[in-house]
């Protein structure tokens, strides 16, 4: 509570402009913006860690994560798709337009890409990512460790993408 005291003024500063100076509506605002990125990382309400409850009902609710995979800047993901896949070798260029074609069309699908390292995994990935988000389309980029995930863009392991439960005892 007291880190939140102390920051309130800064944390409320984008909410209050936003909101016409209204204090208590931006001090609400930066509470449900915390409590969605907290509930996001598998925390808990803020409740839960001595800090005021926000009023969520004010807001229109968008899921969280689908304002994360709507965020995107459409131009940056264009100019960034259309600058790598020229640069793509003739085998990279096969699995991109067979990934872009398949998220691109009615079908839904789960891609797995496997492959030595150093072979330009990533690049084609973070291609195919680009090409899909500069069409306003949601691709979700997931991997099987935190480290790989961190090489992707809004790259997040599958474990807290799809809350697939661990055994750490194996």
């Amino acid at each position: 509570m007291d880190l939140w005291t102390k920051h309130c003024h800064c944390m409320c500063e984008d909410f209050l402009t936003r909101l016409s100076g209204n204090e208590s509506g931006a001090e609400n605002a930066a509470l449900v913006e915390i409590e969605n990125m907290v509930m996001d990382m598998g925390g808990s309400m803020l409740t839960q860690y001595g800090l005021p409850e926000p009023q969520q009902e004010h807001f229109e609710r968008i899921g969280i994560d689908y304002k994360r995979e709507t965020s995107y800047d459409i131009e940056k993901e264009r100019h960034v798709s259309n600058h790598n896949r020229n640069l793509l070798n003739e085998e990279q260029r096969i699995v991109h337009d067979s990934f872009v074609a398949s998220a691109l069309s009615a079908r839904s699908g789960i891609f797995f890409l496997d492959a030595p390292g150093g072979c330009g995994k990533t690049f084609l990935i973070q291609t195919i990512l680009a090409t899909i988000r500069s069409q306003n389309k949601i691709v979700i980029a997931t991997a099987s460790s935190g480290l790989a995930a961190t090489l992707l863009s809004a790259g997040r392991t599958i474990h807290s993408t799809f809350k697939v439960p661990l055994n750490l005892r194996c």
